[in-house]
């Protein structure tokens, strides 16, 4: 009969029961990434342990733990000694420890290899130009902790890596240094533009100033009628003429002017065009 519903029917409308109306809806399941449809060529998304993979891999927590170990290591490698040998003072600690870095670090990269793939597809682990420095940086680890492995302390150098780690865990520094790195064609322009300004001062500062600086006050002593000229002040040049009331710094009575050494061991000058680069370097960067 019309107008009557048989006990135990659901009136449907696009899929929904009379029962289901008004209930909220489960939030569909959102990962942070895609992944490949296969890890390995065999293990796909369903299987128990790639699933549980991308769940730790993409749990809150997982990315703070990694943050938390890089930090920590990061300050036992800036508690080494680079003085001493690996076997003395905090050094002992710092390779101590290199064991239980390398694991925590391996056992990320399983995960997130377990996860992704490692290069078959596109989406896979290797793909990242970021992971390939992370998997460098853990097989180097690796390496060095084999025994019998040579030159042990220059695979160790790799280490001083692993703070660029957290590039590839905090997705906002990740953009920021890929900005960096897009923007250093830009900067071709403005390297050009240095490299005229120090062509063109380093010439001017030859013009003016070749060998001038060399000039030193020298004690004049005549022993057995031959001058013996001594160096009196090393630090401060000096000219033996001055010019419309300047131009440089005369000596005391007794003392003349002679060429002695360029300031700071020889490097600061302009008496050729590398070196009178390398001085308009010095003043710009304050460096010395």
């Amino acid at each position: 009969m019309n107008g009557i519903v048989r006990e135990g029917a659901a009136d449907t409308e696009g899929g929904e029961t009379v029962k289901d109306r008004g209930k909220p809806k489960p939030p569909p399941l959102e990962r942070k990434r895609e992944y490949a449809e296969l890890a390995f060529g065999f293990l796909r998304a369903e299987n128990p342990v790639r699933k549980l993979c991308i769940t730790l891999s993409e749990h809150p927590l997982f990315e703070a733990i990694v943050i938390i170990v890089i930090l920590v290591n990061c300050v036992f490698l800036a508690m080494m000694e680079p003085t001493k040998g690996d076997d003395e003072g905090r050094n002992v600690l710092v390779n101590s420890t290199e064991g239980i870095f390398t694991g925590l670090f391996l056992a990320e990269l399983v995960i997130k290899v377990v996860a992704m793939g490692f290069f078959l597809d596109d989406l896979s682990y290797m793909r990242d130009g970021w992971n390939i420095m992370d998997f460098i940086v853990v097989a180097a680890s690796l390496i060095a902790l084999f025994p019998g492995v040579t030159n042990v302390s220059s695979i160790r150098t790799m280490r001083v890596l692993r703070p660029l780690r957290t590039v590839t865990v905090l997705p906002g520094i990740r953009v920021l240094v890929s900005a960096m790195l897009e923007s250093l064609p830009m900067m071709a322009n403005v390297v050009l533009c240095l490299l005229f300004l120090f062509i063109l001062f380093g010439i001017l500062g030859m013009s003016l100033f070749m060998g001038v600086l060399r000039n030193r006050c020298h004690e004049v002593d005549i022993v057995d009628g031959i001058e013996i000229f001594t160096v009196a002040d090393e630090k401060n040049t000096c000219t033996s003429k001055i010019r419309m009331g300047f131009g440089g710094r005369l000596c005391p009575e007794g003392q003349t002017c002679m060429p002695y050494e360029n300031p700071n061991f020889g490097i600061t000058s302009f008496d050729n065009f590398l070196w009178s680069v390398v001085t308009i370097f010095q003043c710009i960067t304050l460096e010395g």
